[in-house]
């Protein structure tokens, strides 16, 4: 990446405009810009350029000495690689020092990219999940290309010397090596050693070796040549432009020969700066010409600044902090190129070697005693990345158990057609427990269906199930009277009229009504203790409901009863819930996310809420076999909970009254099903009505059950480690938000919840809370739940 051609060759300045070019297109990825997608692809040239300009200079050494030398190769190697990265590598180091960088891996990563072997540090780095959300990114990820290219300065030399005695097998030689090189990326099943092997990316160094053989600097290309030589460069010129604004670093294809076969591009871009024609024009203006001459500069320092002047710690993003980041970087690049390398890389200073030798070990040592010193903290463990592969019904911490009180009052429900009831019910429990009383009483509207009922009176069943749901009682207390016998005759002379039946079938039809009346009054109330008070004389009805007593387990019957019967009733009810846990059961599904979510709701609310978390560390929605962030970073899925049989299981078990589903990462992410090859993203048909029918599954067995859904959108993604991956994408946040808009449309019964909104707000005021974009501390979450989503949880509670 730096200027090869001051070595004795011919000094050419489109060579220095494609530099600049291909430095732009690397900023202009690291920006984050998303029209520039495949800008890694500047470093692809990059490597092309510094094949081609290392093998002229070496030719032109061995065509003025006859052999090359080593000696004088590796010192303007070290001349001109050194200092800068010297310089910036201690900066960082300072910078983290400071506070402003962290991470358990910085250290070593500084060392690795002082003894250019970062690119191996990085190929070979094994991460967990939770390893994947730590911190920001290495400040000297960058520096993994440099290794590259320094390994290639040491071992090239060395096989050029040999290859050069026997000219004839030069080219035939670069050319096998280029092959492995090509096959050895094919064939590796890992991304990152893909991506970062020295024995996989050198195949785009040996490319411009060879290009250097077959067209030299000072070859002269003339006439026809030329101008198809300038035509073709003209054409490789809209293919860069192409692949940079369209290709992605997680296409498959780059890493099955991709990235080899772009040198080709690279090649014809440098043939064309030798001819006339419109990319020379381009090349050489003098714009391209002077960024070029700061390549290496730029290179080194755009990075770490990158990484430092985030959104977060400035406080505004877009095209301002676009600015920002590059006129910072352009400042120390000059610096750094004016004050430190030009001097040195020119002899301006340290013009012995002796001198030079010197002033290379201090600087080393200067640089090993401040990376010594960078500490390798343990990143705080974010809430959630943690997240258990089973469910968790969480137990309230000590602190808010204490302040449970010692008991709740008694929720009783009235129902049925006998006012007196209410009055009943206040006598006999009077000061002996406390109690709440949710009336439903309907006088005169005797208990049957809708069908049978008189006008004005609405369905018992429809009231049972409206109030049970709405008030949560501990116990119902039905009334039954004088309204039910004469629905029982009025159905009974009925039914006689249009039958002409006896005496004999009289009594047998009074009892088979009876019986309907009585299961009618109480298969509304199957879920919770009933004590029924009837009002009534003893007769078929009252036999009947005697017979229920006896045949249901929640059930028992009293006739006109006197105070200290009813009490003694609904006391035996209010001991039995004493020892029982009386909170409001909160089911959580959804990612990593609803762990932390969970553990919120239990550390702020546990004394109202029991909650259950039934979702999965990075787990979908819908049944899916993997779910993968990019190629290389594929998650198994197949033991992550869903409706059919987890949340069956916890909806019967658990009795939740209320399930909170909190996605984002996985349903923004790739998602493949059983049985189908195809990766599957939130822009594809088929990923929409997975999820529009599992919600519709969701929807039933909550309805069936009477549960409450909340829904919580997705936070837009900031900062990070991963904030720059396709998940992280703000039109991937908002396809994943506006598809649970439908469902919000569809199903009217959702309550949503915007958790975007609630996040920014919290953030907007106490600074960036998600350290690693995604996750906050627990402690802040708790904070931020507490205000946000507790009020809500308690509206949906209130009966």
């Amino acid at each position: 990446m730096g200027d090869h051609n001051q070595g004795g060759i011919e000094y050419v300045a489109g060579l220095d405009g494609l530099r600049a070019l291909a430095v732009i297109t690397v900023m202009s990825f690291h920006l984050g810009w998303s029209f520039v997608p495949g800008g890694a692809f500047g470093v692809s040239l990059f490597f092309t350029l510094s094949g081609y300009l290392i093998t002229q200079v070496m030719l032109a050494d061995h065509a003025r000495a006859g052999k090359v030398d080593l000696k004088r190769f590796w010192s303007r190697r070290l001349r001109r690689l050194a200092p800068g990265s010297i310089v910036c590598l201690i900066a960082v180091a300072i910078v983290a020092l400071c506070g402003l960088l962290e991470g358990n891996r910085l250290r070593g990563d500084l060392f690795a990219a002082l003894g250019y072997s970062a690119n191996w540090r990085f190929a070979t780095a094994g991460t967990t999940y939770a390893q994947l959300f730590e911190s920001a990114p290495s400040p000297v990820l960058h520096f993994w290309s440099l290794a590259i290219e320094e390994q290639f300065y040491v071992i090239f030399p060395l096989l050029m010397i040999v290859l050069l005695r026997w000219r004839k097998i030069l080219v035939p030689v670069l050319a096998l090596l280029t092959t492995v090189s090509v096959a050895a990326m094919v064939l590796t099943n890992s991304r990152n050693l893909a991506y970062y092997g020295t024995h996989t990316r050198a195949a785009e160094l040996l490319i411009g070796a060879l290009l250097a053989l077959a067209v030299p600097v000072s070859k002269q290309i003339r006439g026809l040549a030329a101008k198809i030589f300038a035509a073709v460069g003209a054409i490789a010129f809209v293919g860069f432009v192409f692949i940079a604004t369209h290709a992605h670093t997680n296409d498959q294809w780059l890493y099955k020969g991709g990235l080899s076969g772009f040198s080709l591009i690279s090649s014809a871009l440098i043939i064309s700066v030798l001819v006339p024609g419109p990319i020379r024009v381009l090349m050489t203006s003098r714009p391209m010409v002077a960024i070029g001459r700061i390549t290496y500069s730029l290179y080194l320092f755009h990075w770490p600044v990158f990484v430092v002047l985030n959104r977060d710690r400035m406080g505004f993003d877009g095209l301002t902090l676009s600015a920002t980041r590059v006129g910072v970087t352009v400042l120390m690049a000059c610096l750094s190129a004016w004050l430190i390398e030009n001097p040195i890389r020119f002899r301006k200073v340290l013009r012995k070697p002796v001198w030079a030798g010197v002033g290379m070990a201090t600087a080393m040592g200067v640089a090993l005693i401040v990376m010594a010193t960078v500490s390798v903290s343990t990143p705080v463990a974010l809430a959630g990345v943690d997240a258990p592969d089973e469910m968790v019904q969480f137990t309230p911490p000590t602190s808010v158990s204490s302040s449970i009180p010692t008991r709740d009052p008694l929720k009783v429900l009235v129902l049925g057609s006998e006012p007196v009831v209410v009055n009943d019910v206040k006598n006999a429990i009077g000061d002996s427990i406390p109690f709440v009383i949710v009336s439903g009483i309907q006088p005169g509207c005797a208990i049957r269906p809708s069908a049978e009922m008189i006008e004005g009176c609405e369905s018992f069943t429809s009231v049972a199930q409206r109030l049970i749901l709405q008030s949560k009682p501990d116990v119902a207390v039905l009334s039954v009277g004088e309204a039910e016998r004469k629905l029982l005759t009025d159905l009974e002379d009925s039914i006689q009229d249009s039958t002409g039946t006896g005496i004999e079938q009289d009594a047998t039809l009074q009892f088979r009504l009876s019986v309907e009346i009585v299961n009618d009054i109480l298969q509304p109330l199957v879920a919770i203790p009933v004590i029924v008070v009837d009002y009534g004389n003893q007769d078929v009805l009252s036999n009947d409901l005697d017979d229920a007593d006896l045949r249901l387990d929640n059930a028992v019957t009293l006739h006109r009863p006197t105070a200290e019967v009813l009490a003694h009733e609904l006391i035996l009810v209010d001991d039995k819930l004493q020892g029982a846990d009386r909170r409001n059961h909160v089911m959580v599904i959804g990612d990593s996310t609803s762990f932390g979510i969970s553990a919120a709701i239990n550390n702020v609310a546990g004394d109202r809420f029991s909650v259950l978390w039934a979702g999965g560390r990075n787990c979908p929605f819908v049944e899916a076999e993997k779910v993968r962030w990019w190629d290389g970073a594929e998650f198994d899925m197949t033991n992550c909970a869903t409706l059919h049989p987890e949340w069956d299981k916890a909806f019967e078990t658990f009795a939740p009254s209320i399930v909170v589903m909190v996605y984002s990462v996985p349903e923004q992410a790739e998602q493949k099903y059983d049985g189908d090859a195809t990766w599957y993203t939130i822009a594809d048909p088929e990923f929409v009505a997975r999820h529009d029918a599992a919600m519709q599954e969701l929807i039933n067995a909550c309805d069936e059950r009477g549960i409450q859904l909340l829904l919580l959108n997705s936070p837009e993604i900031h900062g990070g480690a991963l904030s720059g991956a396709q998940f992280a994408q703000p039109e991937r946040v908002s396809a994943w938000n506006a598809l649970m808009q439908t469902w919000l449309t569809r199903w009217p019964q959702i309550y949503s919840v915007d958790w975007a909104s609630i996040v920014a707000a919290a953030e907007s005021t106490g600074g960036p809370l998600r350290g690693d974009g995604v996750h906050m501390l627990q402690s802040d979450l708790d904070a931020v739940v507490q205000s946000g989503i507790i009020p809500l949880l308690d509206a949906q509670t209130i009966g």
